[in-house]
């Protein structure tokens, strides 16, 4: 046994080191990442919320309420990302909380949310359509939160949404979603060592092979030129706040460390696993939170750097709510 999990970490090791030398044409993609109109930086507002990393709770809650008020019947719902399913087991022992801090902002605030069960694993057009199903059997307003490739499904259900279904959406936040790609997914898929496997395990839990290749740079670069105009008109008719981490410094702990580093070495701002820009979709209003890690803000488990992510969550929403030009006409 001892020897098979020796061999295994070998190869690993082995496809993890050739991946990070066959990337460089994905690498040079996210260092050229076009910058995020400053125009539509709202990271000053997210800040100004948070006095020393503690911020006043009951203040938050009350500013929350008070600019969610034009959302009052709306039904939130929370869109999962990137392998989210493997979680169901460990959450169920109690050893990591997943979306804890969203939930928690918004029902302590008195709104209405729930989180889609979408299959993470499957190719973005899958859950795209599982996403228009859960959005359809809503009667009313409906405000989303995506994290991660939840991003990508998101988009994609919105770009082929009728103007009604689209009429629906009243908002959308998107927390660190890889609009642009990653080239961690560039440097998995390049090498069979690492790709076959990553596929074949996929697909044995009910996914598809196809959600590894939807993160790509190429593949994403693609998208975006593609739907360009279908994003700008998304991005006039719905209120939207791209989430962007960065992380700098990084932790030993963080189980995003090796990547971040790997990242930061080659002159990328990264989260950890999705360069900084990336998670920015063009025309949408945006904050770059400093030393956010890829899952800082929706996981929290034995090794997570303790944050408030109900504050950091509520805090947010805020920014969202009370951007009244991103906000116009909800109160009608």
């Amino acid at each position: 046994m001892l020897a098979v999990v020796l061999a295994s970490g070998a190869i690993a090791a082995t496809g993890i080191t050739l991946a990070m030398s066959e990337a460089d044409a994905a690498l040079q993609k996210a260092r050229t990442l076009a910058l995020p109109d400053p125009e539509h930086d709202r990271t000053a507002e997210f800040l100004a919320l948070h006095n020393g990393g503690a911020p006043d709770l009951d203040g938050l809650a009350r500013r929350l309420s008070e600019a969610g008020r034009p959302l009052h019947d709306t039904r939130f719902l929370i869109v999962p990302g990137y392998l989210t399913d493997f979680l169901d087991v460990p959450q169920s022992l109690g050893l990591v909380e997943h979306f804890g801090g969203q939930l928690a902002a918004l029902r302590d605030a008195g709104f209405d949310v729930e989180i889609v069960d979408i299959e993470s694993e499957a190719s973005v057009e899958k859950g795209a359509a599982l996403l228009r199903e859960a959005v359809e059997a809503e009667h009313g307003p409906v405000c989303l939160i995506s994290h991660s490739k939840g991003g990508l499904d998101t988009l994609e259900f919105l770009i082929h949404a009728d103007a009604r279904v689209r009429e629906q959406i009243v908002c959308w936040i998107a927390l660190q979603a890889p609009f642009a790609g990653s080239p961690v997914a560039d440097g998995v898929a390049s090498q069979d060592l690492l790709r076959w496997p990553s596929e074949a395990a996929l697909e044995l839990f009910g996914g598809d092979g196809q959600s590894l290749h939807d993160h790509r740079m190429d593949i994403r670069e693609a998208y975006l030129d593609k739907h360009a105009g279908e994003i700008a008109e998304i991005v006039g008719e719905i209120p939207i706040l791209s989430v962007a981490g960065r992380v700098d410094d990084v932790r030993l702990t963080s189980k995003h460390a090796f990547i971040a580093s790997w990242l930061n070495d080659e002159d990328i701002a990264n989260d950890g696993m999705v360069p900084t820009w990336s998670s920015v979709l063009p025309g949408s209003n945006y904050i770059i939170v400093d030393g956010l890690d890829h899952t800082g803000v929706v996981l929290e488990h034995l090794l997570a750097k303790p944050i408030d992510r109900v504050a950091v969550t509520t805090a947010m929403l805020i920014v969202a709510f009370e951007n009244s030009e991103n906000f116009a006409g909800l109160d009608d």
